[in-house]
């Protein structure tokens, strides 16, 4: 089987867990007050969720799309070999 490498919703997955754990962790380590870190987890969380769902609607976009041209091509094959 060909290996095609991570696709671009895989790779944007990646990079959103990657940057939540990131900017969770630094704001762990920052020297602020609890409530505050608090607030900036929260704040960097609906950031994620933001991203998260626009990643989710590009991706079904995607799938549409490719579902959309799969049908158009079976059908083409189809009258071409009736």
């Amino acid at each position: 089987m060909e290996d095609r490498g991570a696709t671009f919703f895989e790779l944007s997955v990646a990079f959103l867990l990657g940057a939540v754990i990131g900017a969770g962790v630094a704001l762990m380590f920052a020297p602020a007050p609890g409530q505050e870190t608090r607030k900036k987890l929260a704040e960097v969380g609906e950031k994620a969720i933001e991203t998260g769902k626009k990643i989710v609607e590009e991706g079904k976009e995607k799938v549409t799309q490719v579902a959309e041209t799969a049908k158009s091509r079976l059908k083409k094959k189809q009258t071409e070999s009736a």
